[in-house]
C-alpha cells in the first residue's frame, strides 16, 4: 500500500506499507522500518528484493514492513533531495520516519510495543540515530552504518565531499556539528538490542565505524549487541 502522512516541516512524506501475510482484519502486527540507503535512494512501488532487503521474510513472519521516502530521497524534485544538506541532515529524515511510524500505529495496524528498526549504508546511519533518540525500537539491524563523523571525513573515499556538503562545512570549521550529529556520543542512551554488520573492506562507511558502534555499546552494557563481519565490501 502507497502510505502518506505530514513529517518534517508539515511536508507530505509517501512511503510503502507491505502487509503480513496472515494478518486478519482488526489485528495489530509487529512493525519493521526499512530505511533505504543513498541519502538520495528511494523505494519505489516495484519488486526490487535484495539480500539487505528483507520484507518478504518478514512479512511471511507475521509484521508489516514500512519503507520512507523520507527528505533527501530522489524522485520527488531537487528541493526535497537538496533538502537535508548545510547542516541539517538528520534533522528532517528522523522525524519523517517517527511520524510515519506512529502514523502506522494511529491507524491500528501497528503493534507500539513490537517495533523494530534496519537498514544498511545511510538506512543504517538512521536507524543508529533512531535508537538514540527513542527506546520503543524492540530490535535494531544496523548495517555499514556512520556514527562518528570526525574520521568519516577522512577515512572515506568520498567523506569529505559527502560531510561538506550535509554538514555545512569540514570538521575543524564546526567542531560542534560535527559532535552534534554523531549517534556515537549518544550511545549511553541506547537500550535496543542491536546487530551491526560490515564489510571488512568497505570504503563506503568503514568497518571502523561499525566496530565504533559494537564496542561502545558492548562496553555501556545497556543493551545486547553483536557485531557481524562480512568479507569484502558488500556495501
Amino acid at each position: 500500500e502507497i502510505v502518506r502522512w505530514k513529517g518534517a516541516n508539515d511536508d507530505e512524506v509517501e512511503g510503502l506499507l507491505h502487509y503480513p501475510f496472515d494478518r486478519k482484519e482488526g489485528e495489530r502486527r509487529p512493525l519493521v522500518v526499512l530505511i533505504h540507503g543513498g541519502p538520495s535512494g528511494v523505494d519505489r512501488d516495484s519488486w526490487d528484493a535484495d539480500w539487505a532487503d528483507l520484507e518478504l521474510m518478514w512479512q511471511e513472519r507475521g509484521a508489516f514492513v514500512l519503507q520512507v521516502n523520507y527528505h533527501g530521497s530522489s524522485n520527488y524534485g531537487l528541493d526535497w533531495v537538496e533538502s537535508i544538506g548545510g547542516g541539517k541532515y538528520y534533522d528532517l529524515e528522523v522525524p519523517d520516519i517517527e511520524r510515519g511510524v506512529d502514523a502506522m500505529i494511529a491507524r491500528g495496524l501497528a503493534d507500539p510495543d513490537r517495533l523494530a528498526v534496519s537498514g544498511w549504508s545511510n538506512g543504517g546511519i538512521l536507524s543508529a540515530a533512531l535508537v538514540t533518540e527513542t527506546r520503543r525500537y524492540k530490535a535494531a539491524s544496523i548495517g555499514a552504518a556512520d556514527v562518528e563523523w570526525f574520521s568519516d571525513w577522512a577515512n572515506v573515499d568520498f567523506g569529505a565531499a559527502f560531510d561538506n556538503y550535509y554538514f555545512g562545512g569540514a570538521p575543524w570549521e564546526i567542531p560542534d556539528v560535527y559532535r552534534a550529529k554523531s549517534p556515537f556520543f549518544r550511545l549511553t542512551e541506547v537500550t535496543t538490542p542491536t546487530i551491526v554488520f560490515t564489510g571488512t573492506e568497505d570504503r563506503s562507511v568503514p568497518p571502523h565505524e561499525s566496530w565504533s558502534l559494537f564496542r561502545a555499546m558492548q562496553q555501556i552494557g545497556k543493551a545486547p549487541v553483536r557485531l557481524v563481519l562480512f568479507p569484502g565490501e558488500p556495501h
